[in-house]
């Protein structure tokens, strides 16, 4: 049976014995105290369990463990968190958390002979890590809130939500379960199929072919093969009077040129998000955003081009970024409009970009200063689609200690909605980049999930540890039919082989970033190819399954199944359906 949704699947999964929920208090001088916590039922079959925000602020680390959920080295199952990182029970010693320890979904699941459960964290979701850990061949995984780097007072209770399942559930029935927990928590979440009326360009973006144009930037061409040291002189505070020149990569009037060529091979429906066509180029002077950018062809220039892609029937969206701040934007005002710390130090971003060493903003002062007002004279460019601000929903929200535009991370989540849903009103869409839980309700296009299918293989390679095995499409299966997104950042471009395959076993909705009229054929293909499976975008994802000889299979709420082979030198069957090497097949 189908709900009013389309969604089919397994129905709610049977429950099994509530659990039983230890939590872990360590004290600041080392002594560890353990207790039996006492949970609430709550609607759907699981247990609440709270500890109240004044403990919490007694100690200095506090974890929450499920009885009985450990598995011996060798073991059937696996442990499981975030966007679907899967670890298999084979080592004798283990310890990993997502990197940065953040957490763009809040759970911590595992699966093991004996039964199976997911912790859905409800509260105090910025300050915790989820660990992974085995000593001596035996596996745990739990959740931990290290109180004293939280940097204020404990500011919300902390609140976890436990499902039991039985030992036959999987990453399907968790995945089921998180979708429907977060719907109880999240009234504002719609699938795009409820969201049409409201948003009548989110038809048009759901079937269009995505691409992304840079179009001016700082960086100079020859980036790629340039030394480390070389690269690292980016990293500093740039000045008006030093910033390293803007250069155009491709000009609006040649973008225009070539998307009459998409238009000539077939490319029929093609959204472009324009990226590099402010102030400084492409993150070359964030926060900043006019004028717009003179070396790419000024503002009449941009005109053009967007009035002639809408000609050719296709949309055009603008790319600002509001996330990090540089030294040398004109908004910079001495720091004003950058995050601060509670020694009054700017919150520094991680990396370097083109506008030298970012910082993070604070959102509440862009949002009180200038967010609204530029996104109006942005959209009166004439841009159509999904607004997209870079980084936005994959930002962990910031605390600022300004005190003259104080926030919390609860303030800076609140104002990170506030600013979701003021551009889907002003462009009929929004769009961004990965995804935080508390901003799925709220966007609409995903560049990818997550990278973590790219770390995997960029840490093997260099001999980095990598604790989780594989990646499954935990985030698809919940969510599939609320966002469209591109799984991976091997996924993007046109991929080829087996990450041709992963595209489509994802769900995937193809994005070419920075092409050129040569790319053309080979985008075609891809295009083609989309064609004939766009119309799985936004239907429910209701099972995935990977078997141990290459093949897998994802079924959707519409009744089709894909089958997919990674076996690069035979065909293979499953459930009579043959498949080529290195190939997959719809089947209605």
């Amino acid at each position: 049976m189908q709900d009013r949704n389309g969604r089919n699947g397994s129905e709610r999964p049977i429950m099994v014995t509530p659990p039983t929920v230890t939590a872990l208090f360590t004290a600041a001088d080392g002594r560890v105290e353990r207790r039996a916590l006492h949970g609430a039922p709550c609607h759907g079959g699981g247990v609440e369990y709270t500890i109240p925000k004044n403990e919490a602020a007694k100690w200095r680390r506090i974890s929450l463990h499920v009885e009985g959920a450990e598995a011996h080295r060798g073991e059937d199952g696996y442990a499981l968190t975030e966007r679907g990182l899967l670890t298999h029970f084979t080592k004798e010693t283990e310890k990993w958390c997502p990197e940065n320890h953040w957490m763009a979904q809040h759970y911590v699941a595992m699966k093991t002979p004996r039964m199976a459960f997911i912790g859905i964290v409800d509260s105090l979701q910025y300050e915790y890590q989820c660990w992974c850990v085995a000593e001596n061949g035996l596996y745990r995984t739990y959740p931990e809130w290290e109180i004293d780097n939280i940097g204020e007072p404990v500011y919300e209770d902390i609140v976890c939500t436990v499902y039991a399942l039985p030992p036959s559930a999987d990453y399907n029935a968790m995945a089921k379960l998180y979708r429907r927990h977060f719907e109880r928590k999240h009234p504002d979440l719609k699938p795009i199929s409820d969201r049409l009326a409201a948003q009548p360009s989110l038809a048009r973006l759901r079937d269009a072919f995505a691409l992304r144009q840079i179009c001016a930037r700082k960086r100079p061409p020859e980036w790629l093969e340039m030394s480390k040291e070389d690269r690292s002189a980016f990293n500093r505070d740039f000045t008006a009077a030093d910033e390293p020149p803007v250069r155009c990569v491709k000009s609006f009037a040649k973008t225009l040129e070539d998307l009459r060529a998409l238009k000539a091979a077939g490319m029929d429906d093609v959204a472009l998000c324009l990226a590099g066509w402010q102030a400084g180029g492409y993150d070359g002077r964030c926060p900043s955003v006019f004028p717009v950018e003179p070396v790419a062809g000024g503002e009449a220039e941009l005109k053009r081009l967007i009035a002639g892609a809408q000609s050719l029937g296709f949309l055009i969206d603008a790319h600002n970024n509001f996330t990090d701040s540089f030294t040398c934007s004109p908004r910079w005002d001495g720091g004003g409009v950058a995050g601060m710390k509670a020694d009054g130090s700017f919150c520094e971003n991680h990396d370097f970009w083109d506008g030298g060493h970012p910082y993070d903003t604070c959102l509440k002062s862009v949002a009180e200063r200038f967010f609204y007002d530029d996104l109006r004279r942005t959209r009166a460019l004439g841009f159509s689609g999904a607004a997209y601000i870079d980084v936005f929903s994959a930002a962990w929200p910031y605390r600022c200690s300004n005190p003259k535009h104080p926030a919390t991370r609860r303030d800076t989540e609140r104002i990170q909605i506030a600013l979701a849903k003021f551009c889907r009103e002003l462009n009929g869409g929004f769009a961004s980049e990965c995804c935080f839980d508390h901003m799925i309700p709220y966007v609409d296009y995903i560049n990818y999930a997550q990278p973590y299918i790219f770390k995997m293989r960029r840490w093997a390679a260099a001999g980095r540890h990598v604790g989780w095995d594989e990646v499954v499409p935990f985030f698809e299966l919940a969510f599939h039919d609320v966002v469209l997104s591109n799984p991976d950042k091997v996924t993007q471009e046109v991929p080829e082989g087996a990450d041709r395959l992963l595209l489509w076993e994802f769900g995937g909705r193809p994005i070419v970033y920075c092409w050129e009229a040569s790319d053309i054929p080979k985008m075609k293909k891809l295009y083609d190819e989309f064609q004939t499976l766009r119309h799985l975008q936004g239907v429910e994802m209701t099972e995935h399954r990977r078997f141990g000889d290459g093949l897998a299979r994802v079924t959707y709420a519409n009744g089709e199944r894909m089958y997919f082979n990674y076996d690069p030198a035979r065909s293979r069957t499953c459930d009579d359906v043959t498949l080529p090497p290195l190939g997959w097949r719809l089947v209605k």
